[in-house]
């Protein structure tokens, strides 16, 4: 259920723009498993965890919010009937949102126009295959095979509801992240399936992104940032959507295109680590490396209990033939946490 609260919370910055949650992918990527690991590593100010149980259709949540200020942390366990999708759902968003905000407006964001569900078996399907999404980007090994399984909750979660939009867009996305297709291969896959998303909720920002991406494998440059363009104008954030419009860009022809995503992308979030390591990662690998050292050495700054920044700001120095302030950024590395990388 993770992904889908961080679905709703998503969709309260593109309301107010006040808070953003931090990708599930980019937790799996950067291996964030537990609340230090978020603070030290994401730079979290905040950390939702919890766990829940389902007993027949009674669902029992146990959340945990913890303030990264204080070291404070507000407990709350929610019990309702599985089936009260809407209202379980926006009362856990609307305390977690109002944990982290007291001075909220009364009126918060429904949820009602991200293709949601009212039918509780389409929902639990659909978030094991939003989950299964989730594993495959940290499992290359079982890639494949946790693609296959998601493509088959998606696919049950439109049996038990025939409009549900993000599970449609689900099915599309599946073939997008199958990298053993074809770029043209994918895109025929997935389009049909992201075209009856929107047929349903036209602006949803998953099925446009796909859709960004099936008109880029098939050379319709207009196309791909049109779809990309209509995620933006609601959602100007959403990094997903920059780094989409960058790729277009260098696709058909902008080599900059990547590099200003990332210039963007860290403009709108001046507090997010993980965007100022992948910008210096392509900036390393583009024989930039004073550029990524730019960038790396925020990720110290964000991040300073991390010993991934210090290791990065290591390989730049060695990269510029620093040899000396290069093996001190190494054994700084080591000074906040030894390991083999």
């Amino acid at each position: 259920l993770s992904i889908v609260i961080n679905d709703r919370l998503t969709e309260l910055e593109s309301a107010g723009g006040w808070l953003w949650a931090v990708p599930p992918g980019d937790l799996v990527r950067n291996t964030v498993f537990d609340r230090d690991l978020a603070v030290r590593r994401m730079g979290a100010d905040y950390v939702i965890t919890g766990a829940g149980t389902l007993d027949g259709n009674i669902l029992t949540l146990e959340v945990s919010l913890f303030d990264r200020s204080t070291g404070s942390e507000k407990l709350r366990q929610f019990v309702d009937s599985y089936a009260n999708l809407q209202t379980w759902q926006m009362d856990l968003v609307d305390w977690l949102a109002r944990g982290v905000d007291p001075r909220l407006p009364d009126n918060l964001p429904s949820g009602r126009g991200l293709g949601c569900t009212n039918v509780p078996d389409a929902f639990l399907s659909y978030s094991r295959g939003r989950g299964l999404m989730a594993l495959a980007d940290g499992q290359p090994g079982r890639r494949a095979a946790l693609l296959e399984e998601a493509g088959s909750f998606f696919a049950k979660a439109i049996d038990a509801d025939s409009s549900f939009a993000c599970a449609w867009t689900g099915l599309g996305s599946r073939y997008i992240a199958d990298g053993s297709l074809e770029p043209g291969d994918r895109a025929d896959r997935a389009a049909p399936f992201l075209e009856r998303a929107l047929g349903f909720e036209p602006s949803h920002p998953r099925a446009r992104l796909g859709l960004a991406e099936v008109a880029r494998a098939r050379g319709d440059s207009a196309a791909a940032i049109g779809h990309v363009q209509v995620v933006l104008e609601t959602q100007p954030a959403n990094l997903q959507a920059i780094h989409s419009q960058g790729r277009t860009r260098e696709y058909f022809g902008d080599p900059d295109g990547v590099a200003d995503a990332y210039r963007r992308a860290v403009e709108k979030r001046p507090d997010y680590p993980h965007e100022y390591r992948q910008a210096g990662i392509f900036h390393y690998f583009r024989h930039e490396p004073l550029r990524a050292l730019e960038y790396w050495k925020q990720v110290i700054d964000l991040t300073p209990e991390d010993y991934f920044g210090y290791n990065l700001v290591g390989t730049a120095y060695f990269k510029l033939d620093r040899w000396g302030e290069s093996r001190s950024w190494f054994e700084k590395s080591l000074d906040v946490e030894p390991s083999p990388t």
